[in-house]
């Protein structure tokens, strides 16, 4: 996605029943918040990669909705950055209200993660991007 840059609200659209049909087969992917995991196909859809931290769920339970809450608001993330002016009324709602698993994850979590892989191995969070040395 990052190479790509997809501006077509199709794209956007295509990606979001991909997410939807994720949900609906009780995988939530738990790491669409990368550019890198995103894939914009020579055909111009959407496809996913990098399904280490995903995870099957066998009921839509609360952490299910959670999850699966957070797989859609980063997809919206993206949308936000490359189509600012598509996004409908309920998408800035989705995108204003994180669920409590990614607040409790900024608060305390996410601090730990960043130290270890930005100041100790001294990674940049961009697989792919060819910033890391060996």
């Amino acid at each position: 996605m990052q190479l790509a840059k997809p501006r077509d609200p199709a794209y956007f659209r295509a990606a979001m029943r991909l997410v939807r049909r994720l949900h609906a087969a009780n995988v939530i992917h738990n790491d669409l918040a990368k550019e890198t995991n995103w894939l914009v196909t020579p055909g111009g859809c959407p496809a996913l990669v990098d399904f280490q931290l995903s995870m099957t769920l066998t009921r839509r339970g609360p952490l299910a909705r959670a999850l699966g809450h957070d797989d859609i608001r980063h997809l919206l993330k993206h949308k936000r950055s490359y189509l600012p002016e598509r996004l409908t009324a309920r998408e800035k709602r989705i995108l204003a209200t994180p669920s409590l698993l990614s607040r409790a994850w900024m608060a305390s979590g996410k601090k730990i993660y960043l130290f270890v892989t930005r100041k100790i191995f001294r990674w940049r969070d961009r697989e792919g991007a060819g910033d890391r040395q060996p």
